[in-house]
C-alpha cells in the first residue's frame, strides 16, 4: 500500500522538523519498494 503524504508532513521531513510524531518518522524511515511513500502533485505546485 502507498502512504500519501500531506503537504505539511512532506515539508516537515525534508526540514527534518521536529513536528513530526515518533509514528510518522518511523513511518517515514522505513518507505522501500514494499512500503513507498506518494506525494499528491497540487503539493508540489
Amino acid at each position: 500500500m502507498i502512504a500519501v503524504l500531506d503537504t505539511h508532513i512532506v515539508l516537515w521531513w525534508f526540514d527534518r522538523s521536529r513536528r513530526l510524531t515518533r509514528d510518522q518518522t518511523r513511518m517515514l524511515a522505513r518507505n522501500d519498494a514494499d512500503h513507498p511513500l506518494g506525494v499528491a502533485d497540487i503539493s508540489l505546485w
